[in-house]
């Protein structure tokens, strides 16, 4: 069932609403060569944009001789956010505070577009 544009309107109001958070997009560009020939994946940083974060419960598996780290959080953005699989997410403002060192996440396969949202799996990074 498609929603009608009355109701999608109301949803895009509503969780606009609920996006009390800041973070900025760290979009791929490419990767780089370190000294010792190893890729490095370089960045560059968006502007802050509003988002819902919401926290959740880290999630480990062992496959074969690895560990799969599993989504450790959710992120809400704005329908028009360009996002993809292959960024990283900043999170600078939470919860009505700025953060004094921002929380890094990369972002966990192709975001889900919903209504009134994009919804986008993370988990946990260090830059």
């Amino acid at each position: 069932m498609r929603p009608t544009p009355q109701l999608a309107t109301r949803a895009r109001v509503a969780f606009s609403g609920a996006m009390t958070d800041t973070c900025r997009i760290l979009t791929y560009v490419s990767d780089a060569i370190d000294e010792v020939g190893q890729p490095m994946p370089t960045y560059a940083t968006g502007a802050e944009i509003a988002c819902a974060f919401r926290p959740g419960a880290s999630a480990e598996s062992e496959a074969a001789t690895a560990t799969k780290h599993a989504a450790t959080a959710e992120l809400w953005l704005p329908l028009d956010t360009a996002v993809t699989r292959h960024d990283r997410v900043l999170i600078t403002r939470l919860w009505g505070e700025t953060l004094s060192s921002a929380l890094a996440y990369s972002v966990v396969g192709d975001p889900r577009r919903e209504v009134g949202r994009l919804i986008c799996q993370l988990r946990e990074v260090s830059l």
